[in-house]
């Protein structure tokens, strides 16, 4: 068994802020809501052992943040493949976790992150910024996931920033 973890990055500053939308920090509340879920997230059995996250500045922000409060030390992966990434990017990251991991966070965009989750667990749902989705998967190795693969979705976890 094998639990993914999904995240939609917090708030980010405007992008009439001058700033390449690859480059646009997390906003004031974008940072306050990273931080509260990462302490939110620690009341889980599951934290994350990896976590691979979109190189836009406001994904990869936010994995720290949220990181940061897990305490549990999980290596930080930045990809530019997961920039705007749709459902078969995140399959061919999963593709690249040793087995010995059995939890991963991903930290990504919508509208793939939320395509992504729907595909693995028939759940539909606007997926908003700082949202967790807890998913178990079936499997005894990452190689198994693909578009069709199916889990469950555990727990969700939304403070709606």
């Amino acid at each position: 068994m094998k639990t993914l973890i999904l995240m939609r990055h917090a708030s980010a500053e405007p992008r009439e802020n001058d700033h390449h939308d690859l480059e646009r920090p997390l906003s004031k509340k974008g940072r306050r809501t990273s931080k509260q879920t990462g302490k939110s997230m620690k009341a889980y059995a599951n934290l994350p052992q990896k976590v691979y996250a979109s190189f836009a500045r406001r994904a990869s922000q936010t994995a720290r943040r949220v990181v940061k409060q897990l305490d549990n030390q999980a290596e930080i992966t930045l990809r530019e493949d997961l920039y705007l990434a749709e459902p078969q990017a995140f399959v061919d990251v999963l593709h690249e976790v040793p087995d010995e991991v059995d939890c991963v966070m991903l930290v990504g965009h919508n509208p793939g992150m939320r395509e992504f989750l729907q595909m693995l667990t028939d759940t539909v749902l606007r997926f908003p910024k700082s949202t967790v989705a807890y998913i178990s998967l079936p499997y005894d190795s990452w190689q198994q996931v693909s578009l069709a693969s199916r889990g469950e979705l555990d727990a969700l976890l939304s403070l709606h920033d």
